[in-house]
């Protein structure tokens, strides 16, 4: 099926991030094929497809989980294909993935704390309890504060709910302050009062942060999406704004052949 680029083509602002013939084979399967794909600064920017289509392997690859057979991903104006995922987040990329991945024996707000540290410079810039109130407790409580979980703070994270887990890990995200905030189907497993609150948080981000995520559930990217872009069978085929895909006879034939 032919790449298509819905819409005008024009060149538009420049990219914070631009993946240029990304490749990732696993034996005789080619994950993803030869992908062009381009996130402009403060865009929110989704990844879908049919199963199997390569998006989650896409995110894995800008992230910096999965290396690049072949091609190139340039962050920020610097070249970081070879770059593993602990230098990519230092420079600004994080990362949310399928399963809510936090410390369950920590309270929900330290969880906060603890991912913010690095950020901050460690234990010599929070030595006092005067600076970590300030450069740690005060910007995670307001974080918690935004996502929704202020209430529970001083409550240990097993006792969240999987959606609580899911907002928690996107405030632990925030706390690194990234330019660019990969998710990995956010909604799975959430309620219908918690895809809704999942929406507004997100949707009420600073357009400092680039957001590109790979979602199912099509009613919540074409209500967050300023670009779409759809994969089939490791290829991109289409690119545009949620009307233009919505209506794309070629995104509809992807999804046909998919379920043949």
């Amino acid at each position: 099926m032919a790449d298509v680029r819905v819409g005008s083509g024009a060149a538009g602002p420049p990219a914070l991030l631009t993946a240029t013939a990304v490749t990732r084979r696993y034996g005789s399967l080619t994950a993803v094929d030869a992908v062009d794909l381009r996130v402009v600064e403060g865009e929110r920017h989704a990844l879908i497809g049919p199963n199997g289509a390569g998006k989650t392997t896409l995110l894995d690859l800008v992230g910096g989980a999965t290396r690049v057979d072949d091609g190139r991903i340039d962050f920020a104006g610097r070249d970081v294909t070879r770059l593993g995922p602990a230098r990519r987040a230092r420079l600004g990329i994080g990362r949310i993935h399928q399963r809510p991945a936090v410390w369950s024996s920590l309270t929900v707000r330290e969880n906060v704390e603890v991912a913010a540290w690095r950020r901050v410079g460690g234990l010599r810039r929070v030595a006092t309890p005067g600076r970590f109130r300030r450069r740690l407790r005060e910007p995670a409580l307001a974080l918690l504060d935004r996502v929704g979980l202020a209430d529970l703070a001083t409550s240990t994270a097993a006792h969240l709910s999987h959606g609580q887990r899911r907002l928690l890990e996107i405030a632990m995200a925030l706390a690194n302050q990234p330019r660019l905030l990969l998710l990995d189907e956010p909604a799975a497993g959430l309620s219908g009062v918690e895809v809704q609150r999942l929406a507004a948080l997100l949707a009420g981000l600073p357009r400092e942060v680039s957001v590109l995520l790979v979602e199912h559930r099509l009613d919540l990217v074409y209500a967050l999406a300023d670009t779409v872009t759809v994969l089939y069978d490791g290829r991109r085929v289409a690119s545009g704004g949620p009307a233009e895909i919505r209506d794309s006879p070629e995104v509809r034939r992807a999804y046909a052949e998919a379920v043949r």
